[in-house]
């Protein structure tokens, strides 16, 4: 049973590992956006401390994926799994957007939040 503990937490490790190279992230990123050290995240990416559920929750919320990502799987695709593809350029926003101080973050929310709007909402049109 000991060992079957230490596989999960090493397949937890690798699943950490993998989605926070796939945005881009580096150890450092990861750690000051979870409060912890980077050596905190290198030991459990390896799978060498234990993540607790609320720290795994946290992660979790950071790397923009769901709890099942760290599931065992099921013989389905991984790569497409637990959460959102996101591109480069919308992990540069969030970072950026967790960098901005907290006076300007309602302004910043709210322009986002006119553009999207303004792309979702149709064209009027002119009457002839």
């Amino acid at each position: 049973m000991r060992q079957n503990i230490e596989q999960r937490e090493v397949r937890i490790g690798e699943r950490i590992k993998t989605r926070r190279r796939v945005l881009g992230m580096s150890v450092s990123e990861l750690a000051k956006l979870v409060a912890v050290s980077p050596q905190q995240i290198l030991k459990y990416e390896n799978g060498t401390n234990r993540v607790s559920a609320s720290r795994l929750f946290c992660i979790a919320n950071v790397l923009c994926v769901t709890l099942d990502y760290f599931k065992e799987t099921t013989g389905r695709d991984e790569s497409t799994t637990g959460f959102a593809p996101l591109d480069r350029e919308t992990v540069e926003a969030i970072k950026l957007l967790a960098e901005i101080p907290p006076e300007h973050k309602g302004a910043v929310l709210k322009l986002l939040r006119s553009l999207t709007t303004s792309r979702k909402q149709k064209p009027k049109s002119i009457a002839a």
